[in-house]
């Protein structure tokens, strides 16, 4: 569980599916899901693997519990026409907007 007191320092990392690539700001090597996604440039290989068979231009993807938004940046690389996500912790909901931002979607 991730503490709001808590500073992390800014870091940024790229997820890549299908050849094309997002940044995406992650926590320090501390959090398991940061440590994957700058090792691999992915979270969760089969969830995207999936995902990537699901997703059109006509998607409209709800990502619940989206905590860092690696998923939303699968969906986004993907074509998904809109995409929502919601994380309760104001702390990694910080990192999902400035990821929102760093990529100007």
């Amino acid at each position: 569980m991730i503490s709001n007191d808590i500073e992390f320092k800014k870091t940024i990392s790229s997820i890549v599916v299908n050849e094309k690539k997002c940044k995406i700001e992650v926590f320090d090597l501390s959090d398991m899901c940061s440590r994957c996604i700058i090792a691999n440039g992915l979270w969760e290989p089969r969830v995207c693997n999936w995902l990537s068979k699901k997703i059109n231009n006509l998607t409209i993807y709800f990502d619940i519990g989206s905590y860092l938004g690696t998923h939303v940046c699968v969906a986004q690389l993907l074509g998904a026409n809109k995409i929502y996500a919601y994380d309760c912790n104001k702390l990694v909901t910080d990192k999902l907007n400035n990821t929102v931002k760093i990529n100007n979607w």
